[in-house]
């Protein structure tokens, strides 16, 4: 992987991450504790698999290792339009079946 690569996989990673951290933040104040605290649990597993993916980036590219993780890249997060997040699928009408 070269180094473009490596920054675009880099910065997917960390939207994915930046996403669910969103996400879980809305639904706090909707859930039970419990419920609320396995869902963290859950989506900690989920994260600890992204850092799993970039760790070998950022040995490689340590130029690429945020600043949020001790390194020197600063990462601009932007919100995302609500329409760039997958939905329910409409179900296929009857003449299409």
């Amino acid at each position: 992987m070269d180094r473009e690569q490596a920054e675009r996989t880099s910065l997917l990673l960390a939207s994915m991450n930046a996403t669910l951290n969103r996400h879980l933040l809305q639904l706090q104040p909707q859930l039970p504790h419990d419920e609320f605290r396995a869902l963290c649990e859950d989506i900690g597993r989920v994260t600890g698999e992204l850092l799993s993916v970039t760790a070998p980036l950022y040995r490689q590219f340590p130029q690429l290792k945020p600043e949020e993780l001790g390194g020197p890249y600063r990462m601009e997060f932007v919100e995302v339009p609500e329409a760039m997040f997958a939905r329910k699928a409409i179900a296929p009408s009857a003449e299409f079946g």
